[in-house]
């Protein structure tokens, strides 16, 4: 990440995957989306290199303070939708959410016009609101009618699997209180693409809270899924 020393990482279980490519960024021939992008075998799924199972996983600190920055990140995450064969699971700090009424909303006058400025965008009758652009492009715009997204790229939000599974628990914001005023959005995200989403167990979902006794260890909390990589996929979605 060249915005500061300590880039995103993955850690992995080195008894379970095997890494397959992880790309430096010295080394020739390595182009922006492929940067922070792993490329790993299931070790328990085939007894020979050819035969083992494989999935990416990728992980992002989309720039903080520019929409049109983000959306450009966005264009090149999104190589890894529905064009890419493989499982993909990835996600990180993306800094800003998604449309969609269901999801946690910010009261952007109680910021400063600069702070709106980070995450909002100012719509043409003059209210302020988020800017969506970013993750939409992941994920898709939200249709309030069919209740479904449209036009993405064939990343799905793994907070929405979880809420589709269970519409009575609502989605939890992913940044602490007390941080940006007006409240805390979901701006944290775990994507799947369409290869992966039959390993996504959605139940599993988690927005972890911080103990209320002591200081929360970061402004962001803590977001987990588990997958089952075993499982034989679905078929193919037209």
């Amino acid at each position: 990440m060249r915005r500061g020393p300590m880039p995103p990482a993955i850690f992995y279980n080195p008894d379970l995957l095997v890494l397959r490519r992880w790309w430096n960024p010295d080394d020739p021939g390595v182009f922006d989306d492929q940067r922070n992008v792993a490329r790993f075998a299931l070790r328990g799924s085939g007894p020979v290199r050819d035969q083992r199972r494989e999935f990416l996983a990728f992980v992002h600190h989309f720039e903080p303070r520019s929409g049109d920055a983000r959306l450009e990140e966005a264009r090149r995450v999104s190589r890894y939708g529905d064009t890419e064969p493989l499982p993909v699971i990835g996600g990180g700090d993306l800094n800003g959410t998604a449309s969609g009424g269901h999801l946690p909303q910010r009261d952007w006058m109680a910021a400063t016009p600069h702070q709106r400025t980070h995450k909002g965008t100012l719509r043409p009758d003059g209210t302020w609101g988020p800017d969506t652009r970013a993750v939409d492009h992941l994920i898709g715009e939200w249709d309030a009618t069919t209740r479904q997204r449209t036009n993405g790229s064939g990343l799905h939000a793994v907070a929405e699997m979880a809420w589709r599974a269970d519409p009575t628990q609502p989605i939890t914001p992913t940044v602490n209180p007390g941080i940006d005023p007006g409240g805390g959005l979901l701006i944290d995200w775990l994507l799947a693409n369409d290869a992966m989403t039959p390993h996504v167990l959605p139940d599993t979902y988690r927005v972890h809270l911080p103990d209320p006794g002591q200081p929360p260890p970061s402004d962001h909390r803590l977001i987990t899924c588990s997958l089952t990589l075993n499982t034989p996929a679905r078929p193919e979605r037209r």
